[in-house]
């Protein structure tokens, strides 16, 4: 991913959205969401996420733009 985007799934596996990679790890660091896939570089004791996985299942409305 050359973007720097983390792609980020509900509980059920359904993608929800991306995110920046600062934000992916805030979530790592507040337990709300685990990597399901990373490359091999690592940010502290986080390996650098390209899918994170929430740990709770959210309710996803679907917003037009």
């Amino acid at each position: 991913m050359t973007d720097g985007s983390v792609l980020v799934l509900n509980a059920s596996y359904e993608p929800l959205q991306r995110v920046s990679l600062r934000h992916a790890i805030k979530m790592l660091v507040r337990e709300v969401a685990v990597v399901e896939e990373s490359d091999d570089e690592s940010f502290g004791p986080f390996p650098r996420p390209r899918v994170l996985r929430l740990v709770k299942y959210v309710v996803a409305r679907w917003i037009h733009r």
